[in-house]
């Protein structure tokens, strides 16, 4: 496990190595996944209005939303 971060809704935001990010519900069941291309090692951060945003080590950021 590397990086985390709680969503509005108790979601559990997970930034792999892997270069998959997921959104865990709070049961700890898999909300959705999406591959981001290369790995991630900074946590994500999550807005006021609940978007996502995580970058990878490529330096691109990706944008979600609760819904992936």
């Amino acid at each position: 496990m590397r990086a985390l971060a709680l969503g509005i809704n108790s979601e559990i935001y997970y930034a792999g190595y892997d270069g998959v990010f997921r959104a865990i519900n709070p049961d700890g069941s898999l909300r959705w996944r999406y591959g981001v291309g290369a790995g991630m090692d900074k946590p994500p951060v999550v807005a006021e209005d609940g978007r996502i945003y995580v970058t990878d080590r490529d330096g691109y950021m990706n944008c979600f939303d609760h819904s992936g």
